[in-house]
């Protein structure tokens, strides 16, 4: 009887410690997938679209068939659960084919501005809309690095809860 009320005990102490560790985790989700992907963003600056396409493991394709200057891919969900869509690829207007922006909209859990400045402290906002209307956004803008590159953090006007969108491309001052 001893015996049985251990094992008994020991079975209900690991199911607790498992479904509190397992609540934990999918608390705290880092979405490491996303910040990742969107750091190693920076290294294919000046690259072929092709390296874009290699990094994100996806085939990017024309947005129109006649112009070779903006690329996208279908939407594709990371292992952390974040779905990448309505991903943008410029290539710069000098006519080199190298990448001169990367966007993307981010959705399938709610990502906080606190989650984007543990990853990015130094994003600050900089851009506020008119009006509060479907499509505007509060963008938040890191520090421009040596290239005048940053990252762009779009929340939409009308639910600044979630990050919307995020952008890397060249900003001027």
């Amino acid at each position: 009887m001893t015996n049985r009320m251990v094992i008994n005990l020991s079975a209900l102490l690991f199911s607790s410690v498992f479904t509190f560790t397992t609540h934990a985790e999918q608390k705290n989700m880092n979405h490491d997938s996303l910040w990742q992907i969107t750091k190693a963003l920076k290294s294919v600056w000046g690259k072929k679209v092709n390296a874009v396409s290699a990094l994100l493991d996806q085939p990017l394709v024309p947005v129109t068939p006649t112009a070779n200057d903006r690329f996208t891919s279908a939407p594709f969900t990371l292992s952390d659960g974040i779905t990448i869509s309505d991903l943008d690829v410029r290539l710069r207007a000098n006519g080199d084919g190298t990448v001169a922006l990367v966007s993307f909209s981010v959705s399938g859990q709610c990502i906080t501005l606190e989650e984007v400045k543990d990853h990015f402290p130094d994003a600050t906002l900089r851009f506020v809309p008119r009006a509060k209307l479907p499509g505007r956004t509060f963008g938040y803008l890191t520090t421009r690095d040596d290239n005048n590159l940053a990252w762009g953090f779009g929340f939409p006007a009308l639910n600044r809860k979630c990050l919307s969108s995020i952008t890397m491309t060249h900003y001027e001052s």
